[in-house]
């Protein structure tokens, strides 16, 4: 699949997003949500994580990725020091959904530094599928660590595909965007 080049960048609450060959293409968004509500598990306000990242795909192709960080609460954790990462995503005319990505099933023992990389995968099936990367460490190792979201297409409800995201982690491929779209076009 060949990928245009693309930019984006917000001017006020306006998201606008240039293509190679093609002209500006702007799309007005309702304000960021309240991550304190989206995120009850934060011991603090959660803080963003680098800029809102569109994402092809989605009914409207206004699909937006917003990055978080935040402490858990105490009872919600045994790791000492850990930084949740979330993603909150806008799919419009959905309302926006928040999902614990990093501090949780297999990733309970990671500590997360941020969202390095985001892409729409192949489906599986009639499921869309979000790739993120995230730079974590543990208490003695650091990496690069796959989470697959995952789309019911009956419902349209998001979730973190965790047996998919650890086979993922387990594998000998190197962590990288091209690495998880072939190992997901091959387990179609």
């Amino acid at each position: 699949m060949n990928r245009l080049p693309s930019r984006a960048f917000w001017i006020g609450a306006v998201l606008v997003s240039t293509v190679a060959g093609l002209s500006y293409c702007a799309v007005a968004l309702p304000p960021p949500p309240d991550p304190a509500a989206m995120f009850p598990d934060a011991a603090g306000p959660a803080k963003p994580d680098g800029d809102p990242r569109p994402l092809q795909g989605g009914r409207s192709n206004e699909r937006v990725l917003l990055s978080y960080r935040f402490k858990p609460l105490p009872d919600r954790t045994e790791a000492v020091g850990a930084i949740w990462c979330g993603a909150v995503l806008r799919d419009p005319p959905r309302p926006p959904i928040a999902l614990v990505t990093i501090g949780k099933d297999f990733t309970e023992a990671l500590s997360c530094a941020g969202l390095s990389a985001a892409e729409t995968m192949p489906p599986s099936g009639a499921a869309a599928r979000i790739a993120l990367l995230y730079r974590t460490a543990s208490p003695n190792a650091s990496g690069t660590t796959a989470i697959i979201l995952v789309q019911d297409p009956s419902t349209q409800a998001w979730s973190v595909d965790a047996a998919l995201s650890q086979r993922l982690a387990d594998s000998a491929e190197p962590t990288t965007m091209a690495a998880i779209r072939r190992a997901l076009t091959s387990s179609r």
